[in-house]
C-alpha cells in the first residue's frame, strides 16, 4: 500500500513521524506546490517539532508548462525554495495541483476522478 498526499502541513512531531514512516506501507510520498504555504505549516521551530511524515516530497513548480517536479527530500522547506508564495493566491495554490482542481475529489480514482 501507497500514501500519497497534497498539500499535507506537518502533522505530528519527530516521535509520529517516525512511527508513520516505520509503518507497513510501499511510500509515502508528498507532493507540494511551490506556491502552496499549508506545506510549510506549522514552522518548524525548536520548541513544537512538527514534521512531515514520509520520506519523498516532490515540489511542484505550477508555473512551468508542463508543471515541473522537483525531488526535495524530507523536508521541503530546507531543501527546495518555495520563494513563489503569494498571500493572494494561497487558496488557489493549495486546492489546484496538476492544472487539476484536486480539493472536492476525495474518494475518487486519479487526479480527475476519471
Amino acid at each position: 500500500m501507497y500514501l500519497i498526499n497534497y498539500g499535507s502541513p506537518r502533522v505530528g512531531n519527530t516521535e509520529f513521524a517516525n512511527f508513520i514512516n516505520n509503518a507497513n506501507f510501499g511510500g509515502i510520498w508528498r507532493s507540494a506546490n511551490f506556491a502552496d504555504a499549508v506545506p510549510l505549516a506549522p514552522l518548524r521551530l525548536p520548541v513544537f517539532d512538527y514534521m512531515h511524515v514520509g520520506v519523498s516530497s516532490i515540489g511542484i513548480d505550477e508555473s512551468s508548462n508542463p508543471p515541473n517536479p522537483t525531488f526535495c527530500g524530507r523536508d521541503p522547506s530546507s531543501e527546495c525554495t518555495f520563494a513563489n508564495l503569494n498571500p493572494l493566491t494561497y487558496e488557489k495554490n493549495h486546492i489546484h495541483y496538476y492544472d487539476e482542481l484536486i480539493a472536492f475529489n476525495v474518494g475518487r480514482i486519479g487526479l480527475s476522478g476519471r
